[in-house]
C-alpha cells in the first residue's frame, strides 16, 4: 500500500498576531490534534519593542509538542537594522512597486516596511546576517532551543534564489530549504491576477535556467527540477519530491500544494487525489499563513470560506482518503526518514 505523507505548515509573516487568527488556529488544533504543523516564523515580531514576553506567549499557545518550530526571512526594516544591514526599498513583488505592509512601532516614531522586498536582492553576507540574527531572535525568546537547533527554511515570498542558498551555508544547521513553489500554478495566477511575485516564482521554479537578476537565479536548484517545480494545477500526475542537493548539502523541500490563501478546496483535492493516484510513496505540502487565517478571499475563492477553513477541509480530505497510508509529519521528521544522500 503506497503511503503519502502530508506536511502541514503555517507561514508567520512578522507582520501581527491577531486574537482572531490565534482562536481559530486553536481550534483547528482541537479539531485535529494529531496534525502536527511546521511553523515557519519570521522573527520581526520581535524586533519593534512591543510586548515580546505576550507575542512569544501567543505564538507557543498554538503549538504541540509533535511541531517544529523553522526559519521564515521577510526582508522588514527593523530585523536588517537589528542584523546590522543597510535597508533596500527595491525591487518588490507588489503590484507597481508598492511598498506593501507596513507597521507602526517606537511610539509612532518609526515605520517598517520591507515584506515584499526579496531576501536574494542582498548581498551573501548580509543575508547569512540576517539569518544568524533571525535565529539568535528566535532562540532568545525560546521558540527554538539553540540556533543550531533550528533545522529548516523557508524563504519569504518563496523567492529563494542562488544567494539565499550561499548563505544558508555557515550561517546555522539547516537540513532542508522549503521554498520551492508549484511554477505552472503561479504562472496561470500571474496571468489571472498580475501580481510580480507570480511571476517571479514561475521563473525561478520554472522549467528555464535564470542568472539575473539576482534575486531570481536558480542554478542551484534548476538541475533537480529543469521540469518546473509541479504540483498544484500540473496537467500530469508529477508531484516533485524532496530533493538533495549536494553542492550545498541540503535538502530541497517543495511547497507543492502552496498556501490556502492561492488555492480553492476543489484545486486542493484534485492535487491530494494526485498524490492518491501515483501508487509510489509520495510526500505533499499545504498549509496557511498566521496573518491571514481568518481572511476570506472573495476574489480566487467565490464561496467566501475563510483559509485555514480551505486548509481544515484539505486535511480532513486527506485523512479519509482509501486504499492509502496516509500520514502527517513536520518536515524535519519527514527528512530524516532516510540518509540525505538516498532522496
Amino acid at each position: 500500500m503506497p503511503e503519502v505523507t502530508l506536511t502541514a505548515t503555517v507561514d508567520w509573516e512578522g507582520y501581527e498576531i491577531r486574537d482572531e487568527n490565534i482562536d481559530a488556529i486553536k481550534k483547528f488544533r482541537n479539531d485535529f490534534p494529531d496534525v502536527p504543523f511546521t511553523h515557519f516564523i519570521c522573527p520581526s515580531y520581535f524586533t519593534r519593542d512591543f510586548n515580546n514576553k505576550k507575542i512569544a506567549e501567543q505564538i507557543r499557545s498554538v503549538m504541540t509538542n509533535n511541531d517544529e518550530v523553522a526559519l521564515h526571512v521577510h526582508c522588514w526594516y527593523s530585523l536588517l537594522e537589528k542584523a546590522g544591514v543597510p535597508y533596500r526599498s527595491k525591487p518588490t513583488w507588489n503590484p507597481g512597486g508598492h511598498p506593501g505592509l507596513f507597521v507602526s512601532y517606537d511610539k509612532g516614531n518609526k515605520i517598517d516596511l520591507g515584506h515584499a522586498v526579496p531576501l536574494g536582492s542582498y548581498g551573501v553576507e548580509e543575508i547569512r546576517k540576517i539569518i544568524m540574527t533571525s535565529l539568535e531572535i528566535l532562540s532568545l525568546h525560546h521558540l527554538i532551543e539553540t540556533p543550531d537547533n533550528c533545522t529548516g527554511f523557508r524563504c519569504g515570498g518563496w523567492v529563494s534564489s542562488d544567494s539565499v542558498f550561499e548563505a544558508l551555508l555557515g550561517a546555522g544547521n539547516f537540513l532542508y530549504d522549503a521554498s520551492a513553489a508549484p511554477a505552472n500554478f503561479f504562472k496561470k495566477l500571474y496571468e489571472r491576477l498580475n501580481f510580480p511575485i507570480c511571476r517571479w516564482l514561475s521563473m525561478i521554479w520554472g522549467n528555464s535556467r535564470i542568472s539575473e537578476p539576482s534575486y531570481l537565479t536558480n542554478t542551484y536548484t534548476f538541475p533537480h527540477y529543469n521540469n518546473g517545480v509541479t504540483g498544484l494545477d500540473h496537467g500530469d500526475s508529477h508531484i516533485s519530491q524532496p530533493t538533495y542537493i549536494a553542492s550545498l548539502n541540503i535538502m530541497e523541500a517543495p511547497d507543492t500544494g502552496a498556501l490556502a490563501d492561492y488555492v480553492t478546496f476543489r484545486q486542493l483535492t484534485h492535487y491530494i487525489d494526485k498524490a492518491a493516484e501515483t501508487g509510489a510513496d509520495t510526500t505533499i505540502s499545504i498549509g496557511f499563513h498566521q496573518e491571514t487565517a481568518t481572511w476570506p478571499s472573495p476574489e480566487i475563492r467565490p464561496e467566501g470560506s475563510t483559509n485555514i477553513e480551505v486548509f481544515a477541509n484539505a486535511v480532513k480530505y486527506f485523512l479519509n482518503l482509501p486504499n492509502i497510508e496516509s500520514r502527517c509529519s513536520t518536515w524535519t521528521k519527514r527528512l530524516t526518514k532516510k540518509p540525505l544522500h538516498d532522496y
